[in-house]
C-alpha cells in the first residue's frame, strides 16, 4: 500500500478582474493558505484505501490520529505500507504505532539518488560467555542501544537482551558499513556499562565486555536455534569462572 496525502484550495483564483475592452484581462494572485481540503489515504491494487478528508492543512498531530484510529483498522495481514520521507512520517509516535501494528508499515528511507530499505538481525555475546545482562546492567544495555541507533539514524525493529546475548533486528542507512555501526554498538556500550557497574569491571579486563565478532543474518527469519549455534561455538576463551547460574526461565528483556 502507498500511502500519502494531498489536498485542493478554493482561492486559487481571482473572482473579477478588468481590462481595456478587447484585451486580454491579466491580474496578479498572491498565494495564501485559506479555505484547503486535505486527505490523507493509501492506493493499494489501484483501490483507494483508508482514506480521511478534512478541512486545514496535514500535520504531526492528524497523521498520528489517522494511522491509529483509521489506517491500523483497514491493514490486512502481510501488507507493508509505504510512505515517503516527510518529517512527519517519521517522528517517534508514528514508529511506535509501527510497532504496535506488528511491524506491518514500512517506510523507504532515502538519500539524495536513491531509495532504500537495509534490514540484518544482529546477535552478540558478553566476553567470556558470561551471562551478566540482567536486570539493570540489562536496562541500562537497552537504553544505551536505543540511544546509539538513534544518533546513527539507525531504526530497532524488534530486539532482545538476554542474560547471555543481544540479538537486534535493524533497518539502517546505506552510508554507514554494517562493521562500523557493530563497532559504534559495542564499543561505546562497552564503555559506558564498565564505567558505571563496578562489579562488571571485576569480572571483565581489558576495558571490553563483549567478545569479538558477532553474527549477522540479512533477511528472514532467525531462530532460537541458530542463536544457540552461534553462541555454543564461541571458542577460545575461558567460560563462566564464577559457577554463577541463571535460571533458564527468565524472561529476555525486549528492545
Amino acid at each position: 500500500m502507498f500511502l500519502d496525502e494531498s489536498g485542493i484550495e478554493d482561492n486559487t483564483c481571482r473572482e473579477h478582474g478588468w481590462s481595456p475592452k478587447g484585451e486580454r484581462c491579466y491580474g496578479e494572485k498572491v498565494y495564501q493558505h485559506k479555505h484547503r481540503i486535505s486527505m490523507i489515504a493509501g492506493l493499494c491494487n489501484s483501490n483507494i484505501v483508508a482514506p480521511l478528508i478534512f478541512e486545514g492543512n496535514c500535520n504531526k498531530a492528524i497523521f498520528e490520529t489517522y494511522v491509529k484510529d483509521i489506517l491500523i483498522k483497514e491493514l490486512r495481514a502481510g501488507q507493508v505500507v509505504v510512505m515517503d520521507n516527510i518529517n512527519f512520517h517519521k517522528n517517534s509516535k508514528v514508529k511506535e504505532l509501527n510497532e504496535f501494528i506488528s511491524r506491518n508499515m514500512r517506510s523507504y528511507r532515502k538519500n539524495s539518488h536513491s531509495q532504500y530499505d537495509l534490514k540484518v538481525h544482529l546477535i552478540w555475546i558478553p566476553k567470556y560467555r558470561k551471562r551478566v545482562l540482567i536486570g539493570k546492567v540489562a536496562e541500562r544495555a537497552r537504553d544505551l542501544l536505543r540511544q546509539i541507533c538513534m544518533e546513527h539514524e539507525v531504526y530497532i525493529i524488534s530486539g532482545k537482551i538476554s542474560c547471555d546475548h543481544v540479538h537486534m533486528f535493524i533497518s539502517y542507512k546505506s552510508q554507514i558499513s554494517l562493521s562500523k555501526l557493530v563497532q559504534y554498538l559495542k564499543g561505546s556500550s562497552s564503555r559506558i556499562l564498565l564505567q558505571e557497574f563496578a562489579h562488571l569491571r571485576k569480572q571483565f579486563w581489558g576495558n571490553h565486555l563483549w567478545a569479538r565478532g558477532y553474527m549477522a543474518v540479512s533477511s528472514g527469519n532467525i531462530t532460537d536455534e541458530m542463536i544457540q549455534h552461534y553462541i555454543d561455538e564461541q571458542e577460545g576463551e575461558p567460560v563462566n569462572d564464577d559457577r554463577f547460574l541463571i535460571d533458564s526461565t527468565l524472561q529476555p528483556l525486549s528492545l
